[in-house]
């Protein structure tokens, strides 16, 4: 299929797409900023969006996963010029499910995800897997979850669409060894997880990472394998309500006293500082050094408030 077919492909697909809506043309001219022939124009195959039009068009027409998916890999081969162009993510999944020799009707039978789903994750360039997906499949091909999330797309829109030679290369952290910091510039994605559900741990039978990419609602990028970003309402932190807690941290190698920490005690989490003995921690708001449970090292805290916004007073839009 050459570009031109590709073009008209995408066009028709985004045509059936706004059929089974209630948005008209105008509708989405008006949201894309353009004129109702461009749309048009769009629809015929003759032009194509930008990413950024792409995402207000899916956003507006609320289109399920499988429509975005297909909609993104269409225009990402457009406007590559490569048909065949594949995510690390993709041949991931299909190297894998080869050397298990499943095909994807076992794999779809062992994994409890529907076939089309793992046609998408093999195939579509930016899609990404679910967490409970990512856990079914970690767990099938015999490796972390955190092998796998490295390997996706950031984000559905946001990858290079050039291909690089480094694209191709699968590069893997061991998440067992002790946090260390990665060699260049290349920064490795973490797990970004709540409060409510790191208080579910459980050392004796779980690791922290692994614990973390099962649990995890989003990742970050950072240049230090092992850690695991904590989002905490400020209140649960001895903070104002008016704050959000954003906690960088790390299983605790050595117990050095005076380091700050996050630990469990009773069910709660609370921001302290290691004291003299292993697993005696001052926490904060107290001067009382009581035994916790677990705690991990903070590697870094910051608060964020929406206190103080700025109003775009033509608009009223809030900045």
């Amino acid at each position: 299929m050459d570009v031109s077919n590709l073009k008209k492909h995408f066009g028709d697909q985004l045509k059936q797409c706004l059929k089974k809506s209630d948005v008209r043309q105008i509708d989405v001219a008006s949201a894309l900023g353009i004129s109702p022939s461009a749309v048009s124009q769009m629809l015929a195959g003759r032009i194509i969006p930008k990413l950024g039009q792409l995402d207000v068009i899916m956003q507006l027409l609320s289109l399920d996963r499988c429509e975005c998916a297909d909609l993104r890999d269409c225009l990402a081969r457009i406007r590559s010029g490569d048909e065949e162009l594949r995510s690390p993510l993709n041949d991931f999944i299909k190297s894998s499910r080869t050397k298990c020799g499943l095909s994807i009707e076992k794999l779809s039978e062992m994994s409890g995800i529907p076939a089309e789903n793992l046609m998408m994750l093999e195939n579509r360039l930016n899609i990404q897997p679910t967490p409970y997906e990512a856990v079914r499949l970690a767990a099938i091909f015999n490796c972390s979850v955190g092998d796998l999330w490295q390997v996706v797309p950031d984000k559905p829109g946001s990858v290079e669409l050039e291909k690089k030679p480094q694209d191709s290369v699968l590069e893997f952290h061991d998440h067992g060894a002790p946090y260390r910091r990665v060699e260049g510039n290349q920064n490795i994605k973490v797990p970004v997880i709540r409060l409510e559900d790191l208080c579910k741990y459980n050392a004796q039978h779980d690791r922290l990472i692994d614990f973390s990419w099962r649990h995890m609602v989003s990742f970050e990028r950072n240049l230090e394998v092992g850690m695991v970003i904590v989002q905490a309402p400020g209140r649960a932190l001895n903070w104002p309500e008016m704050y959000d807690a954003k906690v960088v941290v790390c299983d605790v190698k050595q117990w050095l006293p005076g380091m700050s920490v996050l630990a469990l005690r009773d069910g709660e989490i609370k921001l302290g500082v290691a004291g003299d003995n292993i697993n005696m921690v001052n926490f904060a708001g107290t001067e009382e050094v009581c035994a916790c449970e677990y705690c991990w090292m903070v590697c870094s805290c910051s608060f964020e408030s929406d206190l103080f916004v700025v109003t775009d007073k033509k608009s009223g839009e809030n900045k």
